[in-house]
């Protein structure tokens, strides 16, 4: 096992959940606020630090954000698992022969797609199917990409 297996493994055992790490830095957050800084208005404390922690969450333009990315990622990944695209990427993974072919492809991969579709989405879901797959010659671009 070499040495970044051993990292890898580590983090995998040891790291929570991304959830369980946004659920721990807000608890941290509100702590922080609770303690460090003064009440606001007349009324506790903790309930003024949970009415402003809901009207961010709720913020109009955060939540039109959130659903642009959203959309950027799946409309990205239907793009990719589609068959054309499924079919020209196995082509192209059918030409790679070594470590310097696979970067070349996927940096060439890459700037056509974000060039072509404007949006990084669709590189994330092409470097997903890329990984995942039992392409040919795919384990070579699995060790470029990860």
């Amino acid at each position: 096992m070499n040495i970044t297996q051993t990292i890898e493994n580590l983090f995998k055992r040891f790291l929570p959940s991304p959830f369980a790490i946004a659920v721990i830095l807000t608890v941290v957050t509100m702590l922080m606020a609770y303690f460090l800084t003064d009440a606001p208005t007349k009324e506790p404390h903790f309930l003024t630090i949970l009415s402003y922690w809901e009207s961010g969450i709720w913020n109009n333009a955060l939540l039109v954000f959130g659903y642009q990315m959203m959309l950027i990622l799946v409309l990205g990944h239907i793009l990719v698992l589609s068959k054309p695209m499924n079919a020209l990427i196995t082509k192209l993974t059918n030409l790679v022969t070594n470590t310097s072919n696979a970067v070349l492809l996927v940096s060439i991969s890459t700037m056509l797609v974000s060039f072509l579709i404007g949006d990084w989405g669709s590189f994330l879901a092409l470097s997903w199917h890329v990984k995942s797959q039992k392409l040919p010659k795919a384990e070579i671009l699995k060790s470029i990409i990860h």
